[in-house]
């Protein structure tokens, strides 16, 4: 499995994730952590994207 694939489910795993924890609480600190961690696994997958097209 390469980097974005594994980077693609991560994304996906913490969508839900943050999703499930904002039906219990919307405005917990754990829907905030897993956000946080959301937007540095796409910032990942964004710049791995960037690497590989300019390798086309």
């Amino acid at each position: 499995m390469d980097k974005l694939t594994a980077l693609e489910r991560k994304v996906e795993e913490l969508r839900q994730k943050m999703y499930q924890a904002s039906l219990k609480n919307p405005e917990s600190t754990e829907v905030l952590k897993i956000s946080q961690t959301l937007d540095e696994t796409l910032n990942q997958f964004e710049q791995i994207k960037i690497q590989v097209k300019k390798l086309d």
